[in-house]
């Protein structure tokens, strides 16, 4: 059985690499190369770390224009808070029993993944904007 990312995952590996990027002055692809490397074996998408790259400029260059740059990480922090914890609509996520990489697969591979990923972080930013989604806790961290 093929095993591909899926749209969560994929979503927060380009924010997590965004977000590495910010924090840490590494460039975008330093950054998806080291988030890539946790994971070298578990996914068969081709492009994987291509399209995680290109996702995480997509995502970092949406936050800067929505949003002041010295906010950049937190904010990244904050996408990462709801991608864990809350579905697209607002609602919170029930905690599974089987969670991780291993159950979170699927059988092919997602197209549009980085177009979906981008309406994914716009969709959240409205969302706690608009008061939907709380702020992620203080020091609160994946």
């Amino acid at each position: 059985m093929a095993e591909f990312v899926s749209q969560e995952m994929f979503n927060m590996f380009a924010v997590s690499a965004a977000k590495i990027s910010a924090g840490t002055g590494k460039t975008l692809e330093e950054s998806t190369a080291l988030v890539v490397s946790y994971y070298e074996g578990t996914y068969r998408d081709q492009n994987l770390a291509r399209d995680i790259e290109i996702a995480a400029k997509k995502v970092k260059d949406y936050m800067l224009a929505v949003l002041p740059p010295e906010t950049l990480s937190g904010n990244l922090t904050q996408m990462q808070f709801c991608i864990k914890n809350y579905k697209l609509d607002g609602t919170k996520k029930r905690k599974k029993i089987w969670d991780g990489t291993f159950f979170n697969k699927e059988k092919k591979e997602i197209e549009n993944k980085i177009q979906n990923c981008l309406a994914s972080v716009a969709t959240y930013h409205t969302l706690v904007v608009g008061g939907s989604i709380p702020i992620a806790p203080q020091g609160w961290s994946l």
